[in-house]
C-alpha cells in the first residue's frame, strides 16, 4: 500500500522515551494498492478489502487484456524463445550455398541476381535458418536450411512466409555496399571486345 502525500492526517505516537512508536492515519489517499491474497498474513490486525467498485477505460482495459494474453503465453512455453545471429559472412561457404540455393529455385531481376535478397541468418532453438526478401514485394520469407560436416548444406524445398511476424533488425546484419558488390562480382560478365573485319575495298584509294 502507497499513501498519496497530497492530502494525508496523520502522526506518530511515542513510547516513555519519546521515540516514534505507531503511525496513526486519520485520512489520506491510497494512491497505490497490492492485494497479496488470503493466504499472506495481513500487516496489521483486523486488515482485510471489503467490497469497492472502480471502472477503467476501453483502451485500458484492451492494453491489459493484451498483456494480460502475452504472460499467459510466455508462462505457457517456459519464455520466449530468441533468434540468434547466426555466424555468416558476405562471400563465405555458407553465403555462396544460400545465394546457390536462390540461383536454381527462385526467379532472377534484370542483372541476373536472385529476385530474393538476404536480410539475415539467425539460429533458435537449434533451427538455422535464412530470412530472405523479396525485391519487388518487400515480403519476408523464411528458409530452413542445415549445415553439416564437411560443409555439406541442404536446405527446406520450401519458404515459408513470415512478414507479419517478422521484425527486421535496427542493425542491418549486411551492408547494402557489401552485398551489392558481391552480386555484381557473381553475375556481371565482361563481355569481349567486338572485333570488327576491314573491307580492303573501302581501304582503296581511287586515283
Amino acid at each position: 500500500m502507497e499513501l498519496g502525500d497530497k492530502i494525508i492526517n496523520a502522526y506518530w505516537t511515542k513510547d516513555n522515551k519519546g521515540k516514534p512508536q505507531f503511525f496513526i492515519i486519520n485520512e489520506a489517499i491510497i494512491s497505490k494498492l497490492c492485494v497479496l491474497g488470503e493466504d499472506v498474513e495481513p500487516c496489521f490486525e483486523g486488515a482485510s478489502v471489503t467490497k469497492f467498485e472502480f471502472s477503467l477505460e476501453d483502451s485500458f482495459k484492451q492494453q491489459l487484456f493484451s498483456m494480460m494474453e502475452e504472460i499467459k503465453n510466455i508462462l505457457s512455453k517456459g519464455g520466449t524463445s530468441v533468434m540468434n545471429l547466426y555466424a555468416v559472412e558476405i562471400g563465405n561457404s555458407l553465403w555462396n550455398h544460400l545465394y546457390e540455393y536462390m540461383d536454381s529455385k527462385c526467379g532472377k531481376t534484370e542483372t541476373g541476381a536472385p529476385e530474393y535478397r538476404i536480410d539475415g541468418v539467425y539460429e533458435q532453438d537449434g533451427q538455422t535458418f535464412a530470412v530472405l526478401q523479396h525485391r519487388s514485394s518487400g515480403e519476408y520469407y523464411q528458409l530452413n536450411f542445415e549445415l553439416g560436416e564437411e560443409d555439406n548444406f541442404s536446405a527446406s524445398d520450401d519458404m515459408v512466409q513470415i512478414t507479419e511476424t517478422y521484425t527486421p533488425a535496427e542493425e542491418v546484419q549486411f551492408a547494402a555496399e557489401a552485398v551489392e558488390e558481391y552480386e555484381a562480382g557473381r553475375y556481371t560478365t565482361e563481355t569481349e571486345p567486338t572485333q570488327v573485319e576491314s573491307n580492303p575495298e573501302e581501304n582503296t584509294v581511287s586515283d
